[in-house]
């Protein structure tokens, strides 16, 4: 894993990012390409009625994204960010309540230790470098690529379980220390 530096940033409320109070809130960040599995994403959020979706980023597969958000009825539950400062992609992290790395396969995602850092809960497909970071069902819960059923089961089950998400919470705010 890479060293990593704290990023210092103000705090706000979900009001400020237009967030609602009441609704739970998954979370990614990466450019919208087709190897960060943001379908995949799609398919599991459709299948939970009552969780959000942010994406933080921009790239080449955003048309088809609003396309396919819009064919499964998401418009209002999917925020599509695109590109924000490093500080509102912070205060966007601080606020959602699990980070979901979706991607085929990925090389080492800064993004996780960013996401530890607010002490994020995170869900991760299992080909890659997140397989270093990740410690199943200890600071976040490894899944296979396109299992939606296991997805939408561990997320449920974080979503429900207060202790296990503070646990985890935990866990990432000391294991980020290391880096």
């Amino acid at each position: 894993p890479l060293p990593y530096e704290t990023f210092k940033f103000n705090s706000v409320g979900r009001n400020e990012l237009k967030m609602k109070e009441d609704k739970k809130y998954l979370i990614s960040v990466g450019r919208l390409v087709k190897r960060k599995g943001y379908d995949f994403l799609l398919d599991i959020i459709h299948e939970l009625p009552k969780v959000n979706l942010i994406i933080v980023g921009d790239g080449p597969e955003k048309e088809h994204l609003e396309k396919r958000i819009s064919e499964l009825g998401l418009d209002k539950r999917v925020i599509l960010a695109g590109n924000v400062s490093e500080e509102q992609k912070f205060q966007y992290l601080q606020n959602a309540d699990i980070y979901v790395l979706s991607s085929v396969h990925e090389g080492f995602g800064i993004v996780l230790q960013e996401a530890m850092q607010v002490g994020l809960p995170i869900v991760s497909t299992d080909f890659g470098g997140q397989v270093d970071v990740i410690k199943d069902q200890e600071n976040g819960y490894l899944i296979k690529y396109g299992d939606v059923e296991s997805a939408k089961t561990v997320i449920s089950k974080l979503l429900s379980d207060y202790e296990l998400c503070k646990k985890m919470r935990q866990a990432n705010m000391a294991k980020v220390e290391e880096y």
